[in-house]
């Protein structure tokens, strides 16, 4: 009996303790904001926009590929024929039926696409808030910020627009 009484009564507390909390599961990365909690601040949005600006300088987007590597690939600068290397012809891509460099280049272009696409999410994202927070900026930071996502959005636009136009 004694026993019984000892298990119900550990039962109980371990229920007591297990359902007493309903967020004890619930846990946010330490690398990841909500966007309600981003965007209470002044210094959140200048984080956010930072954030773009970091994305921006990765070897996926302007650190490389946008800058010298994929697009002069894909722009046919690259005379790779006269290499020595017996695969190196295979990276012509100005030659559409070359299947080979095709598929090569496809994923990058995938990539970058989803990176640029991803970074004007991130920009909608602080323009959807920032006019109704005019509040939480001091001196003219608001209009600074606003005018520098607008004008971020815009090139990454135009930007899209040159490689893929």
């Amino acid at each position: 009996m004694m026993k019984r009484i000892k298990i119900l009564l550990v039962a109980g507390i371990l229920f007591s303790l297990l359902t007493g909390c309903e967020d004890w599961l619930d846990v946010n990365a330490s690398s990841q904001l909500d966007r309600n909690d981003l965007f209470k601040s002044e210094n959140g949005y200048g984080e956010a926009l930072t954030g773009v600006y970091a994305k921006m300088c990765d070897k996926s987007l302007y650190g490389r590929e946008l800058t010298f590597d994929i697009v002069d690939i894909l722009a046919g600068y690259y005379n790779i024929q006269m290499y020595s290397h017996i695969n190196w012809y295979e990276y012509s891509y100005a030659d559409p039926t070359n299947s080979f460099a095709v598929s090569y280049c496809a994923g990058y272009i995938e990539n970058f696409w989803n990176n640029i696409y991803a970074q004007i999410a991130n920009i909608n994202s602080l323009l959807e808030t920032i006019d109704g927070n005019k509040g939480v900026f001091s001196d003219d930071n608001y209009n600074l910020i606003k005018g520098e996502a607008l004008g971020l959005r815009a090139y990454l636009h135009f930007d899209l627009l040159r490689l893929f136009a």
